[in-house]
């Protein structure tokens, strides 16, 4: 995390946790390590737009 985005593991975690707090962000894998978050509403807005894409382009 550091070397990627120029923050400590545990405050890379404590944004995490906010987010996942407020509804944000959603654990997705299981377990304590090697752990994946989703923001659902962002993908479903991605979702839409794509598919919007697809039917302009017909």
């Amino acid at each position: 995390m550091q070397r990627t985005f120029g923050v400590s593991d545990m405050s890379a975690q404590r944004a995490i946790d906010r987010l996942v707090d407020a509804g944000v962000l959603h654990q997705t894998s299981k377990g304590r390590r090697n752990r994946v978050w989703q923001a659902g509403e962002m993908l479903d807005a991605l979702d839409r737009f794509a598919e919007r894409t697809r039917r302009a382009r017909r």
